[in-house]
Order: C-alpha cells, then structure tokens, then sequence
C-alpha cells in the first residue's frame, strides 16, 4: 500500500512539473496569450549597434568581444546581411531599419577582421559620442596636434565637440575618421 502511494505521489508531481514547464515562459521571455502579448516593433529605434549587439543578440552569441572566436569562415557581404536581417526580424523581435542592418554588418565584419569599428551617434550634438569595439585604441588630432584621448566607458566614447580626426587603431589596422 506504501508503495502505491508513493507511486501516485511521484507520478503527481511529475504531472505537475510537466504542466508548470508548459505554462512559464522561457529566459524571461513574457506571456504568449492573446491579453498580454504585443506586437513586435516594426524598426528598430536609434540605437549604437554595439549596444544594439549587446541588448538583442549576445545573450545567444556572446559577448561582443567573443564573436566569432575560432570561427574560419564566416559568413560575409551580403549573405552575412541576410543573415543578420534574419536573426534580428526572427528570434531577436528587434527588426532593423537599413541603416541599422548596415551598421550591423559592417560592425560583423570588423569583429572577424580584427579591424576598428566606430560608430559615431548622431543624434548627439554638443559633443561627439558613439561606440567602438573591444580592443580599439581611440586618439583625437586637431588641426594644432594630438588632443585628450576620447574617454572610453564599456564601449561607448565620448570627446567634446571640436574639429578634428578621430583615429582608432585594433591590431595593426588603423582608420582615421574626420570630425567636424
């Protein structure tokens, strides 16, 4: 008789635990009926693509500074652009606007490529501000030699408004971006 009722208590609760897996939503994810889901945002608003990266994408492929780690032979040009667009439209629900697919895509590129990539904001007008990748090194010329290096705070920069040439350097490759 023990026996049966601990049979019946075990086969209780793993008929519970069934149900409850069934009825929570996955990482955080909200619920999926009818009165509480919302439809998914047509374009992403304004957003860096780093920051964009780190909000949408990384909980699945890593941190930004570990993409593509080991990998050969990624994907690139336009076959990387779809499959971004993909990702973004699919599991991400944060649609990209084209100048946001081609932000990403160019920022893809410089993480394989171990090149610089800095993205410059510009909705930010009393200074210029925007992001740069993991292991870029930012400097600022002006037209009277080297000035204060930009500030650099988990990947968004900062330097006040002035005329000049942002210069980022990540390994032996070097971009010089000017600023007005």
């Amino acid at each position: 008789m023990r026996s049966n009722r601990r049979q019946s208590l075990l086969s209780a609760v793993a008929l519970a635990t069934v149900a409850c897996a069934f009825a929570l939503p996955l990482r955080g994810e909200g619920a999926s009926d009818a009165s509480t889901s919302q439809p998914a945002e047509q374009a992403t608003p304004a957003v860096g693509p780093i920051a964009y990266y780190v909000a949408k994408c990384a909980r699945c492929h890593g941190d930004v500074s570990a993409a593509y780690v080991g990998l050969e032979h990624p994907k690139t040009g336009k076959v990387l652009e779809q499959e971004i667009d993909d990702m973004a439209s699919g599991p991400s629900q944060s649609p990209l606007d084209p100048e946001g697919l081609k932000q990403q895509t160019a920022m893809h590129e410089a993480m394989f490529r171990k090149t610089p990539f800095v993205w410059i904001d510009p909705n930010v007008k009393d200074r210029v501000a925007g992001e740069v990748l993991n292991g870029t090194t930012l400097t600022f010329e002006t037209p009277a030699g080297p000035s204060a290096a930009p500030t650099v705070t988990e990947n968004r920069f900062e330097l006040p408004k002035q005329a000049g040439t942002l210069i980022a350097k990540r390994g032996e490759a070097v971009v010089r971006i000017p600023v007005r």
